[in-house]
């Protein structure tokens, strides 16, 4: 094998990713044999990195990596790959955004119907032997207006998941035309403090950019209903913290739904895990088993195409195919 390109993997892959790569490459690194260790082991020898989206693709890392050749993401997100570095390098960046789209925006329901309906609040009740009714009022999402900040994939998802349920539904996204939003049955919005304060629930779609890092904080969680429910399923700096956990102990808003956060595990000082009117999951919109077995496939595939010198779908940078490496 030692005349094969090396593949390095930072996390378990599914077994369609060693399918796809039998005979093409050499897997190397924690996962290739089912091991974990050192997360940057070999990273010096590889030639494409498989890579989740805690892999810490700086400036200096890339430079560590003389002979890389393509990062594949399992996933949509590149916030933690110094694109511009490895664009210099003439390394392709590829990602999978179409993979998780499903699986996330089923989570974005289920986590408004947790937090509309006091799901877990009843949980904890019947298992503490109570049987009452006096942890709070659910809400319908029928007849009510739920707000989306972003309008890309997910949250075009999220849109037609929504329709049967009967809310009307908003958007705010700059980079969007009217009449995309329009052919989904969506109201596009110009401002996003339109969407903020008409809405009953608001949900987070946008990625993390140097732009839009602390988006939601005490000003714009000033302009929200007091019943309102904030959802983000999307990045968790998108969110100060601080404000959020302030807005939901004074009444400022009824309650959010958080799979993400601005470190992820939060520390347990965190102000957010003492509340009930809170419903967290660990990053974990995405984790399905149809989600896996999509990501890992159309990441493995591009990273082949890249290695073989052909320009892979979902290339996010573009600029670096007429000077690339491969």
């Amino acid at each position: 094998m030692g005349d094969l390109p090396k593949v390095w993997l930072n996390l378990k892959p599914h077994h369609s990713v060693f399918e796809i790569l039998d005979g093409e490459a050499e897997i190397i690194g924690p996962f290739s044999n089912g091991k974990t260790g050192d997360p940057l082991c070999e990273i010096e020898c590889a030639h494409a990195v498989l890579a989740g989206s805690d892999f810490p693709a700086s400036r200096d890392t890339l430079n560590r990596a003389g002979k890389l050749r393509v990062i594949s993401r399992f996933g949509i997100g590149v916030d933690s790959i110094d694109v511009q570095a490895a664009t210099e390098l003439g390394i392709c960046v590829v990602n999978t955004p179409d993979a998780h789209t499903i699986s996330v925006a089923e989570h974005t329901i289920g986590l408004i119907l947790a937090t509309s309906r006091n799901l877990l609040k009843w949980d904890r009740a019947v298992r503490s032997g109570e049987w009452h009714l006096n942890v709070g009022l659910g809400a319908e999402i029928h007849g009510k207006t739920v707000g989306l900040i972003g309008f890309g994939r997910i949250a075009s998802q999220v849109a037609e998941l929504l329709a049967p349920f009967g809310a009307r539904i908003l958007a705010y996204d700059p980079f969007v035309k009217p009449e995309k939003a329009t052919q989904v049955g969506v109201e596009l919005k110009g401002a996003m403090e339109d969407v903020l304060s008409t809405s009953d629930i608001v949900s987070l779609h946008v990625p993390l950019t140097r732009e839009n890092e602390g988006l939601i904080g005490e000003e714009a969680l000033s302009l929200m209903k007091k019943h309102a429910v904030l959802i983000n399923v999307s990045r968790g700096r998108l969110v100060c913290e601080k404000a959020l956990a302030n807005a939901l102990e004074s009444g400022g808003i009824a309650g959010a739904g958080l799979d993400v956060f601005r470190e992820e595990p939060p520390g347990l000082e965190s102000p957010l895990l003492g509340l009930d009117n809170v419903v967290l999951s660990p990053h974990a919109a995405a984790f399905t088993r149809e989600s896996k077995r999509r990501s890992n496939s159309v990441a493995a595939f591009q990273a082949l195409q890249a290695l073989r010198g052909e320009c892979p779908r979902f290339l996010v940078n573009p600029d670096v195919w007429e000077s690339r490496r491969v």
